[in-house]
Parts: C-alpha cells; sequence; structure tokens
C-alpha cells in the first residue's frame, strides 16, 4: 500500500460486461482485420450458395444437400463475424473468470495499484492506451493487457475528474467506443 494520498479507488466486477467493453475495443483495433476475413468469407460462401441454387434449379433434390451446407456456412461465418466483439468477450470470460472475479483499482497521484488477483503496481508512463466505452475506462498497460475500470464503481472520486486526472498523467489521449 502506498503511502501518497489516495486520489480514486474503483471497484470493478468482471463479468461479461466487463470482458464485452474490452472486446469492443479490441475489435475496434487488432480484429478488424479478422471481422472482415469472416464477412469476406460469409459473403463468399453466400455466393456459393445462389451459385448452386441457380445451377441447380432443374434438380433441386441433387443440389438439396450442397444448399443446405453453404447456406448453414454463410450462415454462421456472417453472424459470427457481424457479432466478433460477443464471440471475443466470451471466449476471454470463459478463459479467465476463474482467475479474476473482483478488482480494486486505487489511484494514487504517480502510479495506480490494484489487488486482484495478484498485487499490481503500475506507473503511468506504462500504461499504453487509454479507451473508454459506455459503462467502462479501459487501461492498457501493452496491446493486449487491460485492465476494465467500472464507471460504476467509484468508491473515490467520479469518472468525470478521473478522465482528466487519467489523461494529464499519462499524456495520452482517450479513445472513445461506444
Amino acid at each position: 500500500m502506498s503511502s501518497q494520498a489516495l486520489q480514486y479507488e474503483i471497484e470493478t466486477e468482471y463479468g461479461l460486461d466487463a470482458y464485452l467493453a474490452i472486446a469492443r475495443a479490441q475489435t475496434n483495433h487488432t480484429h478488424k482485420r479478422l471481422a472482415v476475413g469472416y464477412l469476406t468469407t460469409g459473403f463468399l460462401f453466400a455466393l456459393a450458395f445462389l451459385y448452386v441454387f441457380v445451377v441447380g434449379m432443374d434438380n433441386l433434390f441433387r443440389v438439396l444437400p450442397w444448399l443446405i451446407v453453404f447456406g448453414l456456412f454463410a450462415f454462421v461465418i456472417l453472424t459470427t463475424g457481424w457479432h466478433l466483439d460477443r464471440t471475443v468477450a466470451k471466449r476471454l470470460w470463459k478463459k479467465n473468470h476463474k482467475y479474476v472475479s473482483n478488482v480494486s483499482y486505487r489511484f494514487f497521484s504517480d502510479h495506480l495499484e490494484a489487488d486482484n488477483p495478484k498485487d499490481m503496481s503500475l506507473t503511468y508512463e506504462n500504461i499504453f492506451a487509454l479507451r473508454e466505452t459506455d459503462g467502462f475506462f479501459l487501461l492498457y498497460s501493452s496491446e493486449n493487457a487491460v485492465n476494465a475500470l467500472a464507471k460504476n464503481g467509484f468508491k473515490k472520486g467520479n469518472p468525470d475528474s478521473f478522465r482528466t486526472f487519467l489523461q494529464t498523467a499519462t499524456k495520452k489521449e482517450w479513445e472513445v467506443f461506444s
């Protein structure tokens, strides 16, 4: 525990909503190509479905299995690509929910501390990026290491002054995602 004066304290429950916020910010950056790949592949399967349908009009029963296969693949791939953030959130939650549940973050003038799953201390110079969603502030200590801070979890301070405090402390701009 630091001897400095506590500036902000935030409690975050790492439920599916926290991982969805992380995934939405991630899909807007690192997973854009993956989403485009899903949508492109789904579109190609949809075209194959239409081709088989048009070519097989004279003998529909012969091509019906192919229509079902291409149609199902197109549907699954398009819906996965369309809701990629939810898919990523569910994967993150399944992977991490056993290890992280509630985290208490404490912000001081020159660093932050967290207490779960293990004690963490991080200086503001080591924050890689600041991102914000409707319900969370996301602090990245690297491109893939993120801490979600619930806006409704403030025990000390408030979201508006916290946003300004962290932007000044890190010298980074907030990227906002809805």
